[in-house]
């Protein structure tokens, strides 16, 4: 598996976008609303969504929980290091089983299923261990944190288990290269070098949603200068 660096740097900008939004039990992040909160699956499997298909191909919608991540409640054991998760997660025993190209670490704690459970991931940054990073975690009260706002470390006690997105990185674009993306809901001027995939990426919302907003009816000829509507 591999991840690309442009589709880590759209997560990280998007999350910090969405800072302060509320816990919502069952709810994920919309592409249109910066507003809208999400709980902590709802979270992770967004960015997972994100990684493993691209900001372009994602699905916004909830598609994981904590119990999508085996355990053995009746045992009170996590799932033997090398089980196979949701989007290719991979159990580990330790942290410090994570391999160091990992692109992603996953923290459950497997408290009995629904609001008694919890999860957050940890996106790693270039050197450090790859179980440290950007937090990125709906949490609670604390609503939505990134980079430790209120979120919890890999090492925090509360985690009953861990899982990793295996890497490489494949470095389309310089780590933080990309601009933070602008908040939807507005004008955006077209610039050289610019494709309608690329904006719609840029933003977070469908190509198709791009075209439909704006009347176009060729996306493969926009001109710079042009002003589209972010729906």
């Amino acid at each position: 598996m591999s991840v690309l660096q442009s589709s880590v740097n759209w997560v990280l900008a998007q999350a910090k976008a969405r800072l302060g939004d509320d816990y919502v039990y069952g709810g994920v992040y919309s592409p249109t609303d910066l507003s809208q909160g999400a709980d902590c699956s709802g979270v992770v499997g967004w960015v997972l969504e994100a990684l493993t298909k691209t900001p372009a191909n994602m699905s916004w919608a909830h598609n994981v929980s904590t119990e999508s991540w085996y355990y053995d409640y009746g045992n009170d054991t996590p799932a033997a290091p090398g089980t196979v998760g949701p989007y290719g997660t991979i159990a580990v025993a330790n942290l410090s089983d994570i391999p160091a190209d990992a692109a992603l670490t996953i923290n459950i704690m497997h408290g009995g299923g629904g609001e008694d459970s919890h999860t957050n991931c940890v996106v790693p940054l270039p050197g450090s261990l790859p179980y440290e990073g950007v937090i990125v975690e709906s949490n609670g009260d604390a609503g939505s944190c990134t980079n430790g706002t209120g979120g919890n470390p890999s090492n925090a006690s509360l985690w009953t288990d861990h899982y990793f997105l295996p890497g490489p990185w494949i470095m389309d674009v310089p780590p933080g290269a990309e601009p933070p993306a602008p908040p939807a809901g507005h004008a955006y001027t077209v610039e050289p070098g610019d494709t309608l995939s690329g904006i719609a990426e840029r933003f977070g919302v469908t190509t198709a949603e791009l075209i439909t907003a704006n009347g176009i009816i060729n996306p493969d000829l926009i001109d710079v200068g042009q002003v589209l509507n972010i729906p």
